[in-house]
């Protein structure tokens, strides 16, 4: 059931109005003007779920009157239209507040749009009216039913949901349509899972012997993932599963589905050997006998009774066999060159009825030969592409050469090659190291005998490049080469030099194609990559070092060298040798003159700074032996003092000793 829209509902509270102002009440559109005054809400919207419990308040109206006494005493209602829900629906005719007084059911009714009527107890009773919209939400309270449809060649009990089978039922075709219905909403249960397993499958448990197939959501196709076999099982229960998936509430049921499987004379002959390799030797006697077809079937009676036929496409061969018991003869006299081998099939039927089954089986007669044939070889030349840095002793290629004769015993060699190595089986490896830039393609024959014929095969072998060298210069050839620039005759545009360096490696797979770049940019030189070396400013007169990079593009390495260029700018008024003698005289000495010049260098310094030291000890020594002397002195003079003194004193000791002498 849909919700009204807005203007519907206007509709309804006119037609409401209408039937009061009848009654003797206002009129319409006076009373439309209070409705939309005096209650609080025009419209009261509220969604409900379906499992809301009893007496659950829904939600409270509420009106106004400016009155006082009877006159603004208000009690609500239902209007006389909307009373058919208050037996779903109840009212505080006080408060104004709506209970649930029944319960709800989404599957039955999806929403209830009614009136609320307040009206006050004045002598002139006024009143207004207000609508209430309630929307019921779903909730998952449904259970999922599984339901079973059967082609109609199926034998079906439908009440009990058993089914009748032939054994010889195809794999590829559905027999049960499964479809599942819930009456809950489609925004409820967006998700239905179903499910089965095998019950009783005591045979093999691990073998899903059905597929279901989903259509849709609800719907589902179910067949046999491999053919039914009576004499294997008889019987199947298959057990259902449905879920419908909700976050709050998941419901789930089940049903039983049996299969019953119905025998038919399904046992095919069988053949004791899988394939049939017969040989003959060329010259044979005719009408001999080959061999016997053995063959066996399970079923009984004439359903296990077995004739025999030969089957080709041929209009005629020279074998035959006996439609009872399965002997196989020649009928001709062989002869290997004209026809080597013979193909066919031989089929046996029983006599099942209303079907007879079959089964065929592959013969492949070679007729034996002497040995008169050379070997072939596969093709008539082979070609091989190897990088250089290939693995020694790793094979890289295969030459196969067959022969008609049988039980042939093939020996290869190569002739006139020492880089290469080919083995009995025809396997190619290189055991000695190979250079692109050396040689870059073998040539060679392979031979092949059988110990009495031989053949012979050519072999070409392209050796591909890898980025194994590093460019070399060319143009400068040495390194710290001269360049001299007079900025006043040379124009800009003007090509100073092109370099160019050799790398010889491939130049079509990037290893060989080298490009230049200048490792310090000079705002007035620009280095293309062709190694093009274009004035692009006026300079600035001075000396400038050029560090020039040539680099190849290998795909995974990258080699690079890198030259050193003396620049010199200069003018019309500059002195091009003294600026040159100025700046780099030290760089025209050979290496060896560079090297003893700076040992020289370096046994001066030592030797001036030994000679410093030398002079600093002397100095050193010099001082400490004048302190030496001069303390020495010094304590000399001390002594002698000392003595005076003590030679005086002895003499006033002498003289007091005399002095007492004399007194006695």
């Amino acid at each position: 059931m849909g919700h009204p829209s807005i203007g519907e509902s206007i509709l309804a509270m006119r037609k409401q109005s209408s039937y009061t102002c009848a009654s003797g009440f206002t009129s319409p559109s006076k009373w439309l003007l209070n409705a939309l005054r005096d209650f609080e809400k025009d419209i009261y919207t509220i969604e409900l779920s379906e499992n809301t419990p009893l007496n659950t308040t829904i939600l409270q109206v509420h009106a106004y009157d400016g009155d006082i006494g009877l006159n603004g005493r208000i009690t609500y209602d239902f209007t006389d239209a909307s009373k058919q829900y208050n037996n779903i629906f109840s009212i505080d005719n006080e408060t104004g507040v709506i209970y649930l007084r029944s319960l709800l059911d989404y599957e039955q009714r999806t929403s209830y749009i009614f009136y609320i009527e307040a009206h006050d107890f004045g002598k002139d009773i006024r009143s207004s009216q207000t609508l209430i919209n309630i929307t019921i939400l779903d909730e998952n309270d449904c259970y999922p039913i599984i339901n079973f449809q059967y082609l109609p060649e199926i034998n079906s009990n439908l009440s009990n949901d058993i089914i009748e089978i032939s054994e010889n039922y195809s794999i590829d075709k559905f027999f049960v349509k499964i479809f599942i219905t819930d009456q809950d909403s489609y925004n409820i249960n967006r998700k239905i899972l179903l499910w089965f397993e095998i019950l009783d499958n005591y045979n093999n448990k691990n073998i899903q012997e059905f597929h279901l197939y989903e259509i849709n959501n609800l719907t589902y196709l179910l067949n046999c993932t491999k053919s039914f076999d009576f004499e294997y099982q008889q019987i199947y229960r298959l057990k259902f599963y449905v879920n419908d998936i909700n976050l709050n509430k998941t419901l789930q049921t089940n049903k039983i589905l049996t299969i019953n499987i119905i025998d038919e004379n399904d046992n095919r002959p069988q053949f004791l050997q899988s394939y049939y390799y017969l040989s003959i030797y060329e010259n044979n006697q005719a009408n001999i006998i080959l061999t016997k077809i053995e063959t066996f079937d399970p079923d009984n009676g004439e359903n296990g009774r077995l004739t025999y036929e030969l089957l080709t496409n041929e209009t005629y061969i020279p074998f035959s066999i006996d439609i009872n018991t399965g002997i196989l003869r020649c009928l001709d006299i062989f002869d290997r060159e004209i026809r080597s081998n013979y193909t066919f099939d031989i089929r046996v039927s029983d006599h099942g009825y209303p079907i007879s089954l079959s089964s065929k089986i592959s013969i492949e007669i070679h007729i034996k030969d002497i040995n008169d044939n050379k070997p072939i070889f596969e093709y008539d030349k082979y070609e091989f592409f190897l990088e250089e840095n290939y693995q020694l002793w790793k094979s890289f290629g295969i030459i196969y050469a067959y022969d008609y004769d049988l039980n042939t015993s093939l020996i290869y060699y190569i002739e006139n090659e020492n880089k290469f190595h080919i083995n009995q089986y025809g396997e190619i490896f290189l055991k000695n190291s190979i250079d692109r830039e050396l040689k870059n393609k073998y040539y060679f024959l392979v031979t092949v005998s059988d110990n009495y014929f031989q053949t012979s095969v050519p072999v070409y072998i392209e050796i591909l490049d890898i980025n194994d060298c590093k460019p070399q210069w060319k143009n400068p050839l040495k390194n710290y080469t001269k360049l001299f620039i007079n900025k006043d005759i040379i124009t800009i545009g003007t090509i100073i030099i092109k370099f160019e360096a050799i790398d010889q490696d491939d130049i079509t797979n990037g290893n060989g194609l080298i490009n230049y770049f200048m490792i310090e940019n000079y705002n007035f030189l620009n280095l293309l990559q062709n190694g093009e070396l274009i004035l692009n400013s006026t300079p600035i007169i001075g000396y400038y070092l050029l560090n020039i990079q040539a680099k190849d593009n290998g795909k995974f390495v990258q080699y690079s060298s890198i030259i050193q260029i003396d620049l010199f700018i200069n003018d019309n008024n500059t002195n091009t040798s003294k600026f040159y003698d100025q700046f780099y005289k030290l760089n025209l000495l050979s290496t060896l003159q560079r090297f003893i010049l700076l040992i020289t260098l370096f046994l001066s310094i030592i030797f001036i700074i030994l000679f410093v030291i030398s002079i600093i000890l002397i100095m050193i020594c010099r001082y400490r032996k004048e302190k030496y002397l001069s303390y020495m002195k010094c304590n000399k003079n001390k002594l002698n003092n000392t003595n005076l003194t003590i030679e005086q004193i002895n003499s006033i000791d002498s003289s007091s000793n005399s002095s007492k002498l004399s007194l006695v």
